[in-house]
């Protein structure tokens, strides 16, 4: 079925192309066709004496195809996105993006991420490549090596970059985490690798205090100061939560190195519904100035009974007059399955007040055999390439909100991405950087390295 289904879905592009930018109309039925047509093949389910011990059957993403409008009548498509998953567990092993070649009428490889797992479906390895479009190669780009522990708690994370120079990979960053004895991480040691030492040296630590129910409540980073050989504080990062569990409010503070005291910088605020979904995020900026908080931003959700999320609103506060004013819009469609089917984007026209197609993204789901005593994957977020030169992604579907902070704590840069897309370094300075992803009130901490 999934090889019947691909073909069916990269015959879009040729019609798309030979019909001069079909009518928004006519791609809209086409795909639901396509969408219909998958959804009613019929799915051969194997007798009990068939099915491995302990196997279950799951619908797992085949392909995803984003499509972008230059008006309500006119689209393109732009790149699609090829999975491909193991036989034992359901785990994805291989992604590959193309780009769609106008020239050519022809996709084109863009990059390809290869990952490997251990016997409990953790992810121990993951590999990106880039196309060469003049050898029409794949080239390594990075590399990140995890081990856990009997938990399957993540102890530690080496990261490499691809020396084309030397045609091998060359280690750039180090990760270590102790946890307690419920599997939460109490502290985290950074290390950079040194080339001409050729020795690993420690760049920064974590430090984190957990409640009784297992909730990080605080967080605080230190920066090793090669000059006087001590930890200096960086960032502290403070947490409540309801009664439910459900993260309420996050205050950041950073480091003052003249008055060496904690200084507030920003803070978020959530809200949620009775089944403990995110409906509201607003985010606040600390003004020296006047001694208060200032509101800056807010995102809301919009879920369906089954709890999907159906609608995602940014919005920033406009200073002048004193209103909110949207930002980005993201709607979302599923079958029947929960499986999303369709991801909508438009962009606020200032001009005219009104909310604008940007793009489409189609998703296309098969069922697969996988082995059901799997651990549940608490999911591993990797930034890519690390270290960056110019802009990194991270592994990511949907949206996330990303901050970026300097060795002293201070917010750098902020940013909403949906996917993989490219986030800028080029206004960075080298050096290590904090990065925090934030989705579905859930929030990971990785260490970027600019070069």
């Amino acid at each position: 079925m999934k090889k019947i289904l691909l073909l069916i879905a990269t015959t879009i592009p040729v019609l798309l192309f030979s019909q001069n930018r079909i009518n928004q109309f006519t791609t809209m039925h086409l795909h639901d066709s396509l969408m219909q047509r998958h959804h009613q093949v019929p799915f051969l389910k194997a007798s009990a004496s068939q099915l491995k011990s302990g196997s279950v059957q799951k619908w797992l993403k085949d392909s995803m195809y984003l499509y972008t409008f230059n008006s309500p009548t006119d689209s393109i498509v732009g790149s699609k996105n090829i999975y491909t998953y193991d036989d034992a567990n359901g785990k994805q092993t291989l992604e590959i993006v193309y780009s769609w070649n106008k020239t050519t009428n022809h996709w084109v490889g863009r990059s390809k991420y290869e990952s490997t797992y251990d016997a409990n479906g953790k992810e121990t390895s993951e590999i990106s490549y880039w196309w060469d479009m003049t050898t029409n190669q794949w080239v390594g780009s990075s590399k990140i090596e995890r081990t856990y522990d009997v938990n399957g708690k993540e102890t530690s994370e080496i990261d490499y970059s691809w020396n084309s120079t030397m045609n091998q990979w060359v280690g750039s960053y180090k990760y270590e985490c102790t946890n307690d004895m419920n599997g939460k991480p109490t502290s985290e040691i950074d290390s950079r690798w040194n080339t001409i030492t050729n020795q690993w040296e420690v760049s920064s630590k974590g430090e984190f205090t957990n409640d009784a129910n297992g909730n990080r409540t605080l967080e605080i980073y230190y920066s090793w100061h090669t000059t006087t050989n001590q930890w200096v504080g960086s960032g502290k990062y403070e947490y409540t939560y309801n009664a439910n569990g459900n993260r309420i409010s996050f205050i950041s503070s950073m480091w003052n190195t003249t008055t060496n005291q904690w200084e507030v910088s920003y803070k978020y605020e959530f809200t949620y519904d009775a089944n403990g979904n995110q409906t509201s995020e607003i985010d606040y900026s600390w003004f020296t100035t006047t001694n208060q908080w200032v509101v800056s931003s807010k995102s809301e959700n919009i879920y369906d009974a089954n709890g999907n999320r159906t609608s995602f609103i940014i919005s920033t506060w406009n200073t002048t007059t004193n209103q909110w004013v949207g930002s980005g819009k993201y709607e979302y469609t599923f079958d029947a399955n929960g499986n999303q089917t369709l991801q909508i984007y438009y962009s606020w026209n200032t001009t005219t007040n009104q909310w604008v197609l940007n793009r489409k993204d189609y998703y296309y789901n098969s069922l697969h055999q996988v082995e059901s005593n799997i651990q549940k994957d608490e999911g591993t977020v990797t930034l890519f390439p690390n270290p960056a030169k110019t802009s990194f992604s991270i592994s990511n579907e949907g949206i996330a909100l990303v901050k970026i902070y300097n060795s002293n704590g201070g917010l750098v840069k902020e940013t909403k991405v949906f996917g993989k897309e490219g986030i800028s370094v080029s206004g960075l300075s080298a050096g290590v950087y904090v990065v925090k992803i934030i989705k579905d009130n859930e929030e990971t901490t990785r260490r970027l390295i600019v070069e």
